[in-house]
């Protein structure tokens, strides 16, 4: 049985969606128990309690674009992953697959005195409530409210083995 905590395989399929110019690692895992369902973000497992995660990296190695002396490597593409799909009850944000794109990456160590002082100046009390792993029930509640069972179809890490 091959669970989440399994190394991301090799999805040619995702990959095929950008004439392979990236090379794409990704899998659907099961709401209810974690286990991995399908290699590659199609088709979309979306309506069977599958959480999709994935990441491309580009298929050629290059230059760093800071870093000279540093050798040729394959940079990171994307990051991708279940959103909340359009449910009949709830029209929006209609984002089955969210992904976060990497553009113009480079070998860089950040300013620790910068990057700590960013996070010390904020105050915890004005923060929004983090929702990677317990999301709102949908953009407008009140419709969910109104429609038995639309919340528990939008699964998230969070809800894996809770359903």
């Amino acid at each position: 049985m091959r669970t989440a905590t399994t190394a991301l395989p090799y999805a040619v399929g995702d990959s095929r969606q950008l004439n392979f110019a990236v090379q794409g690692y990704s899998f659907w895992v099961s709401q209810k128990t974690g286990v991995i369902m399908q290699t590659g973000a199609a088709p979309d497992q979306t309506q069977n309690g599958g959480i999709l995660f994935g990441y491309a990296f580009d298929s050629q190695p290059t230059p760093d674009r800071v870093d000279k002396n540093e050798p040729p490597y394959r940079h990171p593409q994307s990051f991708y992953f279940s959103g909340v799909p359009r449910l009949p009850q709830v029209p929006l944000p209609n984002a089955p697959i969210v992904s976060q794109n990497y553009t113009d990456l480079a070998i860089v160590r950040p300013d620790p005195a910068a990057t700590w002082a960013q996070v010390a100046s904020l105050d915890p009390a004005k923060l929004p409530a983090c929702q990677l792993f317990d999301p709102p029930a949908a953009a407008t509640p009140e419709v969910v409210r109104n429609a038995p069972g639309a919340a528990a179809k939008i699964p998230s890490w969070g809800s894996i083995g809770q359903h």
